[in-house]
């Protein structure tokens, strides 16, 4: 015959056993879910660096056109009026070193 106290144990230990289980599938759905989410923000971040990556290719792409127009309408000018241009680049120049005298 068991005493009372073997009783209790029994029961407290088969007790702490289910608890145990409950547990054990509570961390596994807890990780599940926050694995999905995981998923669910790496998905969102790549797509939003893949918007931003596009936008920037699609802006430098249209400035450096922009730009090149520009360096062609700089050239032609130059070439239409050299001397205007060199006295141009001349104040340019005497601009620089007297603001760089400043400091």
């Amino acid at each position: 015959m068991a005493s009372p106290g073997t009783k209790a144990r029994g029961f407290n230990s088969k007790d702490l056993e289910s608890q145990i289980a409950e547990l054990r599938r509570e961390v596994s759905a807890i990780s599940e879910a926050l694995s999905g989410q995981g998923f669910h923000i790496l998905d969102s971040a790549r797509d939003t660096a893949a918007d931003v990556y596009d936008l920037l290719r699609t802006k430098g792409a249209k400035a450096a056109h922009a730009a090149g127009r520009q360096a062609h309408h700089v050239a032609d000018t130059a070439r239409e009026r050299p001397l205007a241009s060199a006295a141009v680049a001349i104040i340019g120049i005497g601009l620089l070193v007297g603001l760089l005298s400043r400091r």
